[in-house]
C-alpha cells in the first residue's frame, strides 16, 4: 500500500475526526512532508474537508482534514445545486434515475 493509500485508510478509519499532518504522521510511521503531500490532494475533494482547526488527537490549532460522512457529502451536493451548480444537479439526478429504476 503506498503511503497516500495509507492516508486515506486512515482518515477512512477515523471519520468525522479532524487530525493535523503530524498526528498522521506519528500514527502511520512517516514523516510530515510526505503526510502533507498526501492530504493537499484530498482536500480538493468532495469527500474531505482541509481547514484550520483543532486537531483530534494533540488538540492544536493547526491545518487539518477530515474524512465527511456520506450525509455531509450529500448536503454539499444538494447545497450545490441549489446554487446552480448544474454538475452537482447532474450527479443528483442520476443516482435518483438509478434508485428509482432498482426499485421499479
Amino acid at each position: 500500500m503506498t503511503r497516500d493509500e495509507q492516508v486515506v485508510v486512515y482518515l477512512n478509519n477515523h471519520t468525522g475526526k479532524f487530525f493535523c499532518n503530524a498526528c498522521i504522521a506519528k500514527a502511520l510511521g512517516i514523516n510530515q512532508i510526505q503526510a502533507s503531500n498526501a492530504t493537499r490532494p484530498l482536500g480538493a475533494t468532495i469527500c474531505f474537508d482541509r481547514t484550520h482547526g483543532l486537531c483530534y488527537q494533540c488538540g492544536q490549532q493547526r491545518e487539518v482534514i477530515k474524512k465527511l460522512h456520506m450525509e455531509e457529502v450529500v448536503d454539499l451536493f444538494f447545497k450545490l445545486a441549489a446554487q446552480g451548480d448544474t454538475s452537482a444537479q447532474k450527479l443528483i439526478d442520476t443516482i435518483v434515475k438509478k434508485h428509482q429504476a432498482g426499485q421499479g
